[in-house]
């Protein structure tokens, strides 16, 4: 994770154990959490003398920064379809501007706060692979109020345990090579007789090839070869995916590392 704190007027702030991306102690800047969610854009709107940054879940605005100070401004920033990443930091510029970027995934970025106040800071925040931002919480030290960034694996999670016995025959999947370079091997066995769907998603969620599709299976063990393909049958790109699987009510997802 990168850190850098850029702080008008140059003063320094010591690191949290949280993720601030901003700090501020004036009176005209108010922070607030939004709770965990997919987000696809942030937005603006004014109410009075206000202006207020909202991030936006594809459905309603849910506002994380108010101000009511002409030295700070907001912007609008629409990313449906990619994923929050991180934040970037900039500035100041000539005219004593400082910004506040938020980045994603697939390289995009865009400038969503700027601020000339000495007391209001921004600093870089960027997750780990396979990550993304899905969550702000605000925090003070007793000075200053800090709008936090929180980060949480995408796409679908990973289950823990992957095997699940019946009368002595078991529901079970296991993926190999992991990681994997031009195909895999999927294993799998069924305890019952059952309709069978195996999919592969990425890591952002989204379906990236349907393996089998209700599917009445029998009793035993399987095995095929998935050639790292998305539905239109192109290669994928380097990454992480997800196996997905489920039969006769057992549900279980493996993560496989795509080298190229």
């Amino acid at each position: 994770m990168k850190v850098k704190f850029i702080i008008i007027c140059f003063t320094y702030l010591l690191l949290h154990a949280q993720t601030p991306i901003l700090r501020a102690k004036v009176k005209g800047i108010a922070v607030q959490e939004a709770s965990p969610d997919l987000y696809t854009g942030f937005t603006t709107r004014t109410a009075g003398d206000s202006v207020f940054l909202s991030v936006n879940n594809g459905v309603t605005d849910i506002d994380i920064l108010k101000s009511t100070l002409k030295e700070t401004a907001v912007q609008t920033f629409h990313f449906t379809g990619d994923t929050l990443v991180g934040f970037t930091t900039s500035g100041p510029d000539v005219e004593g501007w400082v910004y506040l970027r938020a980045v994603l995934m697939n390289g995009g970025e865009s400038d969503i706060f700027r601020t000339k106040l000495c007391d209001v800071g921004v600093q870089d925040y960027t997750v780990g692979i396979g990550e993304l931002i899905n969550e702000f919480t605000i925090s003070t030290d007793g000075e200053y109020v800090y709008l936090n960034a929180i980060s949480a694996l995408i796409g679908v999670e990973e289950d823990k345990y992957s095997e699940h016995e019946v009368d002595k025959l078991v529901f079970a999947l296991d993926v190999s090579p992991n990681p994997a370079i031009n195909s895999a091997q999927i294993s799998y066995s069924i305890a019952k007789q059952c309709k069978v769907n195996l999919s592969v998603y990425d890591v952002t969620g989204r379906l990236v090839k349907t393996l089998i599709k209700n599917q009445n299976q029998n009793p035993n063990f399987y095995r095929l070869i998935w050639n790292m393909d998305d539905k239109q049958e192109h290669q994928l790109s380097a990454g992480i995916y997800f196996i997905k699987f489920n039969a006769g009510g057992y549900q279980t997802t493996q993560k496989i590392l795509l080298l190229k």
